[in-house]
């Protein structure tokens, strides 16, 4: 592959991932630089200073997302949009994964290169066999580990990656059809064994199709299991010197304490964990452990013994069945992040102050913003805050939060009191002006709620990228939204378009995604020109009588067009119209209350008027209604009946 050695690097790495799994884009970007793979050093070891270290931590963080910016433009990286869910919010936790081909690919390549040992060599039907039988069978007496008497061999078949042991880096090997046989497997290895004092054959009970000699100095580093191994396979090998593990499904393990010398432990979605695996991996002595996921577990508590891995840089518990954390938790002095999201947690106590390093704090989840205890003081290094309720927070934490001069990421849930009162606008207004780093902006209200207070926004923050207002409404697009040259995403909700809104809009040189409400019908059609929306590829409106037309020409690079709508007043000719006209369009979403909206007139009348356009388009396109996609035939004018 034509790939810089960095992201070669990385690609490797990939073969730590389960097949099939799918990931977010920071969980895979903190587990980069916590095992160290990403080209700039880690800045502990470069310079001294709190305010440097925290620069130069930025910069290896931006650099593992360009890397993975680089990969996504590839298409080896590639967003999972599951059962017709398409999630317009990138800066939400999106979904991602890589091709099952292209993961083979990469095993293969890193088989050659003794990157990452997998389980497959513990047990599974490689082979054909029976589905618990061993790949090998060693029969070793004794082991000198003086002069590195076991190296790596790698065996590589066509959607098979594994390990083995062997000595003095001897082959078996096969060419073309010719497979050499048991026997002169053994004649090799009786050879071999003759230059080891005390040792017995090493017996090979299938013979590999091609196998790879390992470095010299080869040691084993990366183990990932996600098929069927057994403690009995697994107490065969010597596995002090691996410093990444990775654990999901089916698998009973109870070696957990071998491990000692772990940087990164990845257990997500392993079914079989449990409390007193927690218990385990505390009492391990595992001093140099900077990454731990329980993520998608059936952990129900966390133990006292946390403290004891005290190099922990990001702790993930989101997902599971926990409603309260240790206090020695707050004990971890290098945490940088703590993802809470998706627990029964729900207020965060006074004691997080204590993680002085702190940069990613991630509370709630599933649409419920946690609470923060009255008086809490969060660390001043927070980079990203979400999702944090503010309805019972007194003024002075909201004041407090101006001094986080580091925060790029921030959601927040305000009551309608807080919307209302000008002590709180004006609170929430030096907030946005002051957080000048800021690049994504979140903010869920009541609904109905009036957001007009945000149109006295004079300095906005020049790099926001996100800009999101959830059920809260405008009363028209506010002008300061023309001066975000780079906004990429933006979901609001207007009571009218005025002259000039959307021109505001179209003008924004890097948005990609819009999502624009419409609480009103509009009395002309909102036409969309060949000007402007040139980088737009995802756009939303929810209107109660969508009446738009696309021009010739218009947005470009759109690929995705939802129309969410309703029951409204309405005659033949205010439908959507010029949708053949989207020359990139790939994917069309309907969406409208089948229980009362069913049967209204309008709403059918939209619906035909899109069907038509989508046959009417050159490119085949996917037509989805209220989750389930419908194919449309081909669109000839011709059959059509004259008046």
């Amino acid at each position: 592959m034509d790939l810089p050695a960095e992201l070669k690097l990385l690609l490797q790495y990939m073969v730590m991932l389960p097949r099939g799994h799918m990931f977010e884009k920071d969980w895979l970007v903190m587990k980069w630089m916590n095992e160290g793979l990403t080209h700039t050093p880690y800045p502990g070891d470069i310079i001294r200073g709190e305010f440097m270290m925290l620069q130069m931590w930025f910069r290896r963080k931006r650099e593992a997302e360009v890397y993975f910016s680089e990969l996504v433009d590839r298409n080896i990286i590639t967003r999972a949009a599951p059962n017709w869910q398409h999630n317009l919010d990138e800066a939400e936790p999106c979904q991602w994964k890589v091709n099952h081909c292209m993961l083979q690919f990469l095993a293969s390549i890193s088989s050659r290169t003794h990157f990452v040992v997998t389980g497959a060599v513990l047990g599974g039907s490689l082979w054909g066999a029976e589905e618990d039988a061993p790949l090998l069978d060693f029969d070793i007496a004794r082991r000198d580990y003086s002069t590195n008497a076991e190296r790596g061999i790698e065996f590589i078949m066509p959607d098979v990656r594994c390990i083995g042991l062997s000595f003095e880096n001897e082959l078996i090997r096969s060419r073309g059809d010719e497979v050499e046989t048991e026997e002169m497997a053994k004649k090799k290895q009786e050879e071999i064994a003759q230059k080891k004092r005390g040792t017995k054959d090493m017996v090979i009970t299938r013979p590999p199709l091609i196998a790879y000699p390992a470095p010299e100095n080869w040691i084993p580093r990366r183990l990932a299991l996600h098929g069927r191994v057994t403690t009995d396979a697994l107490r065969r090998y010597d596995w002090s010197t691996i410093r990444s593990l990775a654990v999901s499904g089916e698998q009973q393990i109870n070696l957990l304490d071998c491990f000692t010398y772990l940087v990164v432990l990845d257990l997500e979605q392993w079914d079989d964990l449990k409390d007193e695996d927690i218990l385990q991996i505390c009492n391990s002595k595992m001093y140099a452990l900077r990454h731990l996921s329980i993520r998608n577990t059936q952990v129900s508590k966390l133990p006292p013994q946390i403290k004891e891995l005290y190099s922990l840089m990001t702790l993930d518990v989101s997902h599971i069945h926990i409603n309260e954390l240790p206090s020695e938790v707050f004990q971890l002095q290098f945490l940088i992040k703590l993802d809470l999201t998706s627990t029964k947690i729900g207020k965060v106590p006074k004691l997080i102050a204590g993680l002085q390093n702190l940069q990613y704090l991630l509370i709630g989840g599933d649409g419920i913003a946690a609470m923060l205890t009255a008086g809490i003081r969060l660390p001043d290094k927070i980079v990203k805050l979400a999702t944090v309720n503010l309805s019972d927070c007194s003024m002075g934490f909201v004041k407090a939060l101006w001094t986080m001069r580091f925060l790029s990421v921030l959601a927040i849930t305000c009551s309608s009191y807080q919307c209302t009162d000008k002590v709180y606008q004006e609170a929430l207004l030096s907030l946005i002006e002051t957080l000048w780093l800021l690049k994504s902006l979140t903010i869920h209200c009541q609904l109905g709620c009036s957001m007009e207070f945000l149109d006295l926004i004079t300095d906005p923050p020049k790099k926001l990228e996100k800009l999101k207002v959830e059920t809260g409404r405008f009363v028209s697009v506010p002008q300061w939204i023309d001066g975000l040259q780079q906004l990429a995403f933006l979901q609001i909700t207007v009571c009218k378009l005025e002259p000039g809104n959307l021109e505001i809009l179209w003008c924004l040189p890097k948005l990609k995604s819009l999502v624009l409400g419409l609480e009103f019908i509009p009395r002309e059609q909102i036409a969309f020109e060949c000007e402007g929306f040139h980088e737009l590829m995802e756009f939303s409106v929810d209107c109660p009588v969508p009446w738009l037309t696309f021009r010739h020409g218009a947005m470009p690079k759109l690929t995705y067009l939802q129309l969410k709508f309703c029951s409204g007043p309405g005659r033949g000719y205010n439908v959507p119209s010029g949708i053949c006209n989207l020359r990139m369009i790939t994917e069309v979403v309907l969406c409208y209350n089948e229980k009362w909206c069913a049967n209204s007139s309008s709403v059918k009348r939209t619906v035909e008027a899109v069907k038509k356009e989508v046959a009417k388009h050159h490119n085949p396109i996917n037509l989805v209604i209220n989750g389930t996609r419908h194919d449309v035939p081909e669109f000839n004018e011709l059959e059509m009946p004259s008046d």
